[in-house]
């Protein structure tokens, strides 16, 4: 399956792979699922300069040029703690 940047992916097989041919230059994304034990923590350390942290339920990420979270599928959402999140953390370097 050969896609461009504004496509939206249907996957039908197992063995199907999705190649982007362009407009993604340096655009990283960090993808990963938290079991906030509070709404206060830092959740996930990338090196000494980037990591990603949930304040107030709210996740941030520190490192990041422009940032945009997800939540659950929710942009800019919040944790729900005790339960897990899908968290989604994209940026342009």
């Amino acid at each position: 399956m050969l896609i461009n940047a504004n496509s939206l992916l249907n996957f039908d097989r197992a063995e199907e792979v999705a190649t982007v041919t362009t407009g993604l230059n340096n655009v990283y994304a960090e993808s990963f699922w938290s079991h906030p034990k509070s709404t206060r923590q830092s959740i996930l350390l990338l090196n000494s300069a980037s990591s990603v942290s949930v304040t107030s339920g709210v996740v941030s990420g520190a490192g990041f040029s422009s940032p945009t979270i997800y939540v659950n599928g929710n942009l800019n959402g919040t944790v729900t703690v005790n339960t897990w999140n899908d968290i989604v953390v994209t940026t342009v370097i």
